[in-house]
Order: C-alpha cells, then sequence, then structure tokens
C-alpha cells in the first residue's frame, strides 16, 4: 500500500490552482498545464487527487469559500439598502471571473457529479445566508435580499447565454 497524500500539500495545490482556475476558466481546464502552472506533474496532482473531477471540485469549494469570505467581510458594517447595494455592485465587479468560474463549473460540464448539479443552489443559499446574518434585521427580513439574490443570480444566467452563444 501506498504512502497516504500530505494533507497540507493537498491544500497547497488547491491553493495555488485558484488563480489559474480564475485566468484560464474551467471550461477549458486540463492537468497538464494546471500542473505545469504548479510546477509539478499532471501524474502528481492525480496521486493528490485520484480524479481531475476531485481536484476541480475541491478548487471550485476553495473559489467559493474566498468569496463568501470577502462578501461577508465587505458587506460587515453597512447598514443601508443603498450601501449594501453599492457593496454588492463592487463585490461583483471584482469577482466577474469568479462568477465566469461558477457559470462554467455549474453548466458547461457534465451533470453527472451531484457536486455540479447542486453547486449553485449552495452558492445561493450561502450569498441569502450572508445578506441576512450581515446586515440589520429590517433589511434582512424585507424582500430586499431576494431581490438582490435574483438581480446578483440573473447577471451569473446572462454571463451563462453569453458563454453558451
Amino acid at each position: 500500500m501506498g504512502r497516504t497524500p500530505d494533507p497540507q500539500r493537498k491544500y497547497e495545490l488547491i491553493s495555488d490552482s485558484v488563480p489559474y482556475v480564475l485566468s484560464n476558466g474551467v471550461a477549458t481546464l486540463s492537468l497538464r498545464p494546471l500542473a505545469a502552472h504548479l510546477d509539478t506533474s499532471a501524474r502528481n496532482l492525480l496521486y493528490h487527487f485520484e480524479t481531475s473531477a476531485k481536484l476541480l471540485e475541491l478548487i471550485m469549494d476553495e473559489i467559493k469559500l474566498r468569496e463568501i469570505e470577502s462578501l461577508k467581510s465587505e458587506i460587515k458594517g453597512t447598514n443601508t439598502e443603498l450601501e449594501i447595494k453599492d457593496v454588492v455592485s463592487h463585490h461583483l465587479e471584482s469577482f466577474k471571473s469568479t462568477l465566469r468560474a461558477y457559470v462554467e463549473y455549474s453548466f458547461s460540464i457534465s451533470f453527472e457529479n451531484a457536486h455540479r448539479r447542486s453547486y449553485l443552489s449552495d452558492l445561493i443559499s450561502k450569498w441569502r445566508d450572508v445578506l441576512q446574518n450581515q446586515v440589520s434585521a429590517d433589511i434582512a427580513t424585507s424582500p430586499w435580499v431576494e431581490r438582490q439574490l435574483d438581480a446578483v443570480f440573473g447577471l451569473v444566467l446572462e454571463k451563462l447565454a453569453e458563454i453558451q452563444s
């Protein structure tokens, strides 16, 4: 029986993969160019993650974690709907490549993987949690949160339409 992959090295590979995936996209991601970027081999990536699908799943989870944590810190301390709307607009502008990655991961790849099928639903749920837990109670309980989610994920669907055409 072989050695177990080092969890710290696995995390480093995932973390170092994020900028590459955000720059190059998900739809055309290939193991060899990613491995070259990471200064390792495709075989070493497979040793650590078993499949390219598992590696991509973990990279996308890291991307989502980073984006949600950034949204939380940006929205903290905002008090009005207008302030929150400005923060969300700025956040979306800053995370364009992340939105593209979400769309590519969720839609342009086979739905055989349960992780991919539920990815956007989970993402919307996390955004809802941030908006409801980081803003004042009167805003969090108003229809405003759902309208913001509709607007944000409407933009995601627009991005999907651009990719498909």
